[in-house]
């Protein structure tokens, strides 16, 4: 089967939260297409929330992903989210910030940098950003998207599963393509 094929399979497992299932197609894929940043996304997702051993190599996959790419914020969303599992709050601060920067209406995200705010003492900070996410509503048509799949491929990652605990941030080369299986 091809990449697409294994990406396809895996973001059915995903809509089911079906993480180890979704794993395995995600890793094929990454073998059979390892630049293609819509399945490092996904599977670096999946990582962080099935192997929190591997959370090194989740980030590694979403800076290669990030750098590869044009801007995309459901890219920067996911690697915000690593990086708060690393306990990197101030790069996972920026990651949603540029998220919201590509994309302003994205309540998720606006959620997820009030608690990083929140977790590094900034409270006023907190309470503006959850305020603004308070008002915001998504432009999305119903009926348009599946649940949880954007349009491209990539799975949004407020759709599945919460996350693990955070395992010791280190630091990634972003130049260096992630390892396959």
């Amino acid at each position: 089967a091809t990449a697409v094929t294994h990406l396809l399979v895996a973001i059915g497992h995903l809509k089911k939260n079906e993480l180890d299932k979704a794993l395995v197609h995600l890793e094929v894929a990454q073998g059979l297409a390892p630049n293609n940043p819509i399945i490092l996304n996904n599977l670096a997702l999946c990582i962080a929330r099935v192997r929190p051993e591997e959370l090194p190599k989740a980030r590694r996959m979403m800076e290669y992903a990030i750098s590869t790419s044009r801007p995309d914020a459901e890219m920067y969303d996911t690697y915000g989210e690593i990086l708060v599992l690393c306990k990197d709050y101030v790069v996972a601060i920026r990651a949603f910030e540029a998220a919201l920067q590509i994309n302003s209406d994205r309540p998720g995200t606006r959620k997820k940098l009030a608690e990083v705010y929140a977790k590094v003492a900034l409270t006023d900070m907190a309470e503006a950003v959850e305020n603004k996410a308070a008002g915001t509503t998504p432009t999305a048509t119903p009926g348009t998207m599946t649940p949880g799949l954007r349009q491209d491929g990539i799975f949004k990652s407020d759709d599945i599963l919460s996350p693990v605990e955070p395992a010791a941030p280190t630091e990634p080369s972003k130049t260096t393509p992630p390892e396959s299986k």
